[in-house]
């Protein structure tokens, strides 16, 4: 039976087959004796035996897959103890939630969201409202107190979000009331500053 014939490639050929980027790694594993170079025909540059060259390259990231994952290997318990810390911090977290410590950002967003957007819209209906409350007031000093209580109003109402309750329930039937409130401010339903 005839030898099987050689198909000799360069460093180049062998990298775009083995699909690295560039020859360096080729040449890396040459200088450690994974793959071994020849000069076909005894003369010219040096190349490499193709199937041989990729049996080796299969056998050099078997063996070094199994090593690396072998009980007690370095790299195995770093990659446990990595776990183990993954874990720990989600658990934490799910206490600080179970005891109200914490809270998922996207109620944080959506209550603060509610609570400016609500805010907002009273603070832009104030014109309105002050517009036809002062009409008909002549005494500088009475104006200013309509405006002030008409201003302190607006900020009380922001401070009479209840946190407690958005932080015991997650905040979801609080957002629930806060897009009501919401929605019927930006339809127009009613003016909470007006007289």
């Amino acid at each position: 039976m005839d030898e099987p014939k050689n198909y000799w490639v360069s460093a180049d050929e062998l990298a775009r087959a083995c699909r690295f980027q560039g020859i360096r790694r080729i040449q890396q594993l040459t200088q450690d004796g994974v793959l071994k170079t020849e000069q076909p025909d005894g003369k010219g540059l040096r190349k490499y035996d193709f199937v041989p060259s990729i049996l080796a390259l299969l056998i050099h990231y078997r063996e070094r897959a199994e090593t690396k994952y072998k009980s007690g290997s370095p790299e195995l318990e770093e990659e446990k103890l990595a776990g183990l810390r993954t874990k720990r911090a989600l658990d934490n977290e799910k206490l600080r939630r179970a005891q109200g410590d914490s809270v998922d950002t996207i109620y944080v967003e959506r209550v603060f969201g509610a609570m400016l957007g609500r805010m907002k819209n009273n603070l832009r209906g104030l014109k309105y409202s002050l517009a036809d409350a002062l009409e008909r007031v002549e005494d500088r000093e009475e104006r200013a107190e309509i405006i002030a209580e008409r201003i302190d109003r607006a900020l009380l109402e922001l401070s009479d979000y209840d946190f407690a309750e958005f932080r015991i329930n997650g905040g979801a039937e609080y957002i629930k009331e806060l897009a009501a409130a919401e929605t019927k401010g930006a339809n127009g339903d009613g003016d909470e500053y007006s007289n």
